[in-house]
């Protein structure tokens, strides 16, 4: 017997926002889930300075990541499901924040 969800069904990843980071960026999720994603995931995102990385937009109700500046769209969804358009030789990994409370729309790494 199969447990999966229909597609229909699924329910969507939603972002609350971003944590950027000198190598790499974390989604944080509506579900308090954090994403860790290596920018050598991305390649405009690998060659984009610093200044260019922390400006980005969460957008579609959350659903969007957009980096206007480098004309960068990422799909939530796509993170959650490891679809990127280039895999690194560091794994994209999930981990689950059970106590995270993510309410600020925008986070920085220092």
């Amino acid at each position: 017997m199969s447990t999966s969800v229909p597609k229909t069904k699924a329910r969507l990843a939603k972002a609350t926002g971003l944590m950027i980071g000198a190598g790499g960026f974390e989604v944080c999720l509506t579900d308090g889930r954090r994403i860790t994603v290596p920018y050598e995931c991305y390649p405009r995102l690998l060659k984009a300075s610093e200044g260019q990385r922390n400006h980005f937009e969460v957008y579609a109700q959350g659903k969007m990541l957009h980096w206007p500046e480098i004309d960068e769209d990422i799909e939530v969804q796509h993170i959650v499901e490891g679809r990127m358009p280039l895999k690194a030789h560091k794994t994209a990994f999930a981990v689950a924040e059970e106590h995270a409370d993510y309410r600020t729309t925008i986070q920085r790494k220092g």
